[in-house]
């Protein structure tokens, strides 16, 4: 039996891709104002929201992310 069901997991799925948008963003941000001191830990956010996607999508693969993903549904 499925512990969640597929909405459920795209719902999770949109929150972290959403997540992710928003710490690249600020990563762009720091970077460019040279605030090194902010990439660090918000590399390892990414890092961690990364791997998080790709296990709620049944992917192994940590370096391919939300990019390399195969959507399987349109919205």
């Amino acid at each position: 039996m499925k512990m969640t069901s597929d909405s459920a997991i795209k719902t999770q799925i949109n929150r972290i891709a959403f997540q992710l948008k928003a710490i690249k963003t600020m990563e762009a941000n720091a970077n460019r104002l040279g605030m090194n001191e902010l990439l660090t830990p918000l590399r390892q956010q990414r890092h961690t929201l990364t791997k998080a996607i790709n296990i709620l999508m049944n992917h192994d693969d940590s370096k391919v992310g939300v990019a390399g993903a195969r959507w399987t549904w349109s919205y």
